[in-house]
């Protein structure tokens, strides 16, 4: 509940002014509730005599004259108080964390007063968007702004640069497009912002050259660290090469703690189709950051092929490059592999991080009995095998997490010659170098959803879609010294089906690990995402 005192107002500035009290039933709401009646309190206890205000106006609550007066500024009387009030920094925190919940009652708090303006600052300004829509706002627009106000853009400390194209009056036919934003106007914007944090761009960049915009005054852009980059830019305007633009955006950097990479362009090089892919490193403006150290990658979505193979290629040269530089098990990878996107480009990263590589997560999205024979892990005894998912390199690794994601065969059955469903996970766990992992995460999901979960269907068809004699093979010769490990099982079946599925599953996973379930190492999780069969019959 907020509270205006409208009668209070006396002058121009204190019109704008807003006592704001939070009442609730929580808890917490509660305690601060407490902690704010004990403050006006406190101040009613240790204020003096004050003036009388205008007749005309009825004088503002005693309190609210006080909390002003603790400001260090009377906007209340034209006397200022015998007795000026500090409050402990601890309480301001705790109210002005409060009322950042609500942007609008921490900006009518922030023009009480000229202190509780500078304190409100990092509040109000800690973390920004800003959104480019149409040709109403512009980057260009945010500098100029964080060059007139220096003290403002000091308190940025996480920024998210976004435009995107929008339709007009929601027509279909009709897309208005952003004005893009250029990677020199970027490193522009990094220079006005010192405690930047956090950066996220998902916006379309544009990499050709341009007037400067008043570089008189912006310092040569300098390396800095930074510990969140995201980058999700699908359009990179006029760029002959998606690999410029990128290094150019790295090159700001010179340590990134968490680096994120979304949607990529798809206008590469056409050098990246050749036969020595490491000839496009050798090309003008492809010359790599020199002192660039990045600890934790992220690198999911992409569109081409080529894009994640240049990119995969790029991040393992910097990773082979800084290598020295990094502790062992101080980065970590969290890699998507599946449907057109060969193991290859995720074995590059694991092998250049090396023995510093210390947390991997890798997604199979795809289904992964039905892999595409040249992208497929084939069994280690053939000898075309030539792509896989290796870790032996990874001598320090202690956390690894898998997620499995296949098809139920359409005939009902398991083909005799084709793939386990579960080999890939098997065959990375396989590649593990003995006793290095302490957490394993494994995370396996069946589509599509089982019509018909008889008990033979179950046994015969789901149960020996997981190797679990090869599973439990390998925990014994290659993670005996497991601290944690835990399973997640999920199956789609008829609603009618759930519970009976769900204690199927259950008992198979006491069954075949049973050693781990005794000991307390494994802790597993079995889920049926049920649907209505009579529902979908109705929708069809």
């Amino acid at each position: 509940m907020v509270e205006d005192w409208e009668h209070a107002r006396t002058k121009k500035d204190f019109q704008r002014a807003r006592i704001t009290t939070i009442r609730g039933q929580t808890d917490h709401v509660d305690a601060a509730r407490t902690r704010w009646r004990w403050v006006r309190v406190a101040l009613s206890s240790s204020s003096s005599s004050e003036s009388s205000s205008s007749s005309t106006t009825p004088p503002p609550p005693p309190t609210i004259r006080l909390v002003f007066a603790a400001m260090g500024e009377d906007l209340v009387t034209s006397s200022p108080p015998s007795t000026a009030l500090e409050l402990p920094p601890e309480l301001w925190d705790l109210i002005l964390s409060l009322l950042r919940q609500d942007i609008h009652s921490l900006s009518s708090c922030s023009l009480t007063s000229r202190h509780i303006h500078q304190l409100a600052l990092p509040y109000m300004f800690s973390k920004l968007a800003v959104a480019s829509q149409a040709f109403v706002r512009h980057p260009k627009h945010f500098l100029s702004f964080t060059l007139k106000s220096p003290l403002v853009a000091s308190h940025i400390q996480d920024l998210t640069i976004e435009s995107m194209p929008r339709r007009p009056n929601r027509d279909p036919r009709y897309f208005i497009w952003p004005q893009e934003m250029h990677v020199d106007r970027l490193a522009e914007i990094l220079q006005t912002l010192p405690s930047l944090r956090r950066l996220v761009i998902s916006c379309v960049l544009r990499d050709t050259d341009h007037p400067p915009f008043d570089s008189s005054i912006i310092p040569k852009a300098k390396p800095r660290r930074i510990e969140y980059l995201s980058l999700h830019t699908s359009f990179i305007k006029e760029s002959p090469c998606v690999l410029i633009s990128l290094i150019r955006v790295l090159s700001l950097f010179s340590v990134i703690d968490h680096l994120v990479l979304g949607a990529l362009p798809d206008n590469t090089h056409d050098a990246t189709a050749y036969a020595h892919f490491d000839a496009v490193f050798r090309l003008r403006g492809h010359t790599l950051p020199p002192n660039l150290t990045i600890h934790s990658i992220k690198f999911g979505m992409g569109h081409r092929l080529t894009t994640r193979r240049a990119v995969s290629k790029l991040l393992a040269r910097c990773a082979i490059a800084r290598s020295s530089s990094l502790p062992p098990g101080s980065c970590s990878l969290d890699l998507l592999c599946g449907h057109r996107l060969s193991p290859e480009m995720c074995s590059e990263l694991i092998e250049a991080y090396g023995p510093r590589l210390g947390r991997c997560s890798l997604s199979l999205e795809t289904a992964i009995c039905h892999w595409p024979i040249a992208n497929a892990p084939f069994p280690p005894s053939d000898p075309v095998r030539h792509h896989r998912i290796d870790l032996s390199s990874s001598t320090a690794l202690t956390s690894l997490s898998l997620t499995g994601v296949w098809n139920i065969p359409r005939a009902s059955v398991v083909a005799p010659n084709s793939p386990n469903a579960s080999f890939a996970l098997l065959d990375i766990l396989g590649s593990a170098h003995p006793s290095a992992i302490h957490h394993l995460s494994i995370d396996l999901v069946v589509w599509p959803c089982l019509s018909a979960p008889t008990p033979l269907v179950l046994n015969d068809v789901v149960r020996p879609m997981i190797d679990w004699r090869g599973l439990r093979r390998v925990l014994q010769e290659k993670l005996a010294t497991l601290h944690e490990f835990t399973l997640k099982w999920s199956l789609g079946v008829p609603k009618a089906y759930d519970e009976a599925v769900a204690e199927w599953m259950r008992k198979t996973v006491e069954q075949e690990l049973g050693q781990w379930v005794k000991s307390g190492v494994l802790k597993f999780e079995t889920t049926t995402r049920s649907w209505d069969l009579d529902d979908m019959e109705r929708r069809l």
